[in-house]
């Protein structure tokens, strides 16, 4: 009897808190204390995480119908040949300039880039310049170089192809990346190629490949100005090819040192 007379108790006990509970407001003060009653439809409802906010990126839209002016060292000869078909077969207009063992020096201090900037009217360029420097000392004389012709290629969009060494560097191809930025550049040490004769030049089939993988990036999204550039089924030539002996000093007078 008396087992059941507290199981009476406690019920009415635990009816009583419940009638209390139910009649205190929602929100009130003891004190300096604020207490705010539970809300237990809340904790019926089930947990449902917070949707992921989708992360933003920047559209690129492939460049096409784009003139290009390709220039740089002798590099060129082979990497042209591949671009020429590539140009041609995704509606690009190609025109190379191969100024032979010419240096950031040489371009930075002639006008020879806005010449031919001035006479093809190019939309977009692409340079191939650094493997006659590849040891160098003069580090610091070389940004500067470096520096003055990545600001004149910026007036277009562009890439600076890195060169393909073969034996390191003494630091000039960082230099590079970091002045020009790593959306337009493209790092070549990666790239295992064949070379020629004189153990220097690519052969121009490790040329093609070399221009592939270039291809590759300026097709990219991790290329600042992307570039229309399907893989060609056909052999083209450049719309015009510049030869530029080493003897040549350049166009207009040579900047001061």
């Amino acid at each position: 009897m008396r087992e059941q007379i507290k199981l009476l108790l406690l019920m009415a006990a635990v009816l009583a808190a419940v009638i209390v509970y139910a009649a205190i407001p929602t929100e009130w003060s003891i004190g300096g204390l604020i207490l705010r009653k539970i809300n237990l439809a809340a904790l019926e409802r089930p947990f449902r995480p917070a949707a992921a906010v989708p992360k933003t990126r920047i559209q690129r839209h492939l460049a096409t119908r784009q003139t290009i002016l390709f220039i740089g060292d002798s590099m060129l000869e082979g990497l042209s040949l591949r671009l020429g078909d590539y140009a041609k077969e995704n509606g690009h207009t190609l025109h190379t300039v191969i100024w032979y063992s010419s240096t950031t020096e040489r371009w930075a201090n002639t006008q020879t880039l806005e010449h031919y900037v001035q006479q093809y009217k190019p939309t977009y360029l692409l340079i191939c310049l650094g493997s006659n420097e590849l040891f160098v000392n003069d580090l610091p004389e070389r940004t500067r170089f470096i520096r003055t012709l990545a600001g004149k290629l910026s007036t277009l969009p562009f890439v600076w192809i890195g060169p393909a060494d073969w034996n390191g560097d003494t630091g000039i191809v960082d230099i590079i990346r970091k002045e020009v930025g790593e959306e337009h550049f493209f790092d070549s040490r990666h790239l295992q190629l064949k070379r020629g004769p004189d153990h220097y030049h690519p052969t121009r089939a490790a040329a093609a490949q070399w221009m592939d993988s270039v291809a590759v990036f300026l097709q990219s999204r991790h290329c600042a100005g992307p570039l229309l550039l399907k893989k060609p089924e056909s052999h083209h030539k450049a719309a015009s090819t510049q030869i530029l002996q080493p003897t040549f000093e350049g166009y207009g007078e040579r900047a001061s040192k």
